[in-house]
């Protein structure tokens, strides 16, 4: 090997083992995260509608999960999820932000408001 190459890091793959009481799963549309010298924590949360506060729809972060990780984990589910996103991407496109359309209660608000 040449001096400038850097070495390939092997890592060891370990079987996954189902526990008894079953796997935790959730479902999140919405992350945000905190770290510290030691370490990186991932929030996951679902953004739940509340209800309307006059005209303005309102929403919250209804968190469910908290995932910590030490930073050199937090590198290697950086560079997996950077490689899973450039692969769907490579067959789907490329991964854009959504526009949510107005609530059909928004529609009838507006044709209301023309009535008056």
């Amino acid at each position: 090997m040449a001096d400038d190459q850097e070495p390939k890091l092997e890592i060891n793959k370990f079987p996954f083992v189902k526990p008894d009481e079953g796997i935790f799963q959730i479902y999140s549309n919405y992350i945000d995260v905190a770290w510290t010298l030691f370490d990186v924590t991932i929030r996951f949360a679902q953004i739940v509608p509340l209800p309307m506060e006059g005209d303005k729809a309102r929403f919250e972060a209804e968190e469910n999960a908290r995932v910590t990780l030490a930073w050199p984990e937090a590198k290697i589910l950086a560079t997996i999820m950077a490689d899973l996103v450039s692969r769907y991407e490579r067959v789907n496109g490329e991964i854009k932000p959504v526009k949510l359309p107005p609530s059909p209660t928004d529609d009838k608000r507006a044709e209301h408001r023309k009535k008056a």
